[in-house]
């Protein structure tokens, strides 16, 4: 997976990915025994993207 800005870099990862039963717009991906959580967002009529979703910020968090 690969995204927008100068320190990503495209890399291979094997792992499966699932949908959140809560919410059909957000994905979770495990791997390696690490879970990073996505969100769709669709682009275009043939296009969508993954963006990373860090969740609502915590206690004494902006």
């Amino acid at each position: 997976m690969s995204g927008p800005g100068g320190a990503d870099r495209p890399a291979v990862v094997t792992g499966r990915w699932r949908r959140d039963p809560a919410d059909p717009t957000r994905i979770v991906v495990d791997f390696d025994g690490h879970a990073m959580h996505y969100r769709i967002r669709v682009v275009s009529a043939n296009e969508m993207q993954l963006e990373e979703d860090r969740g609502p910020s915590g206690p004494g968090e902006p």
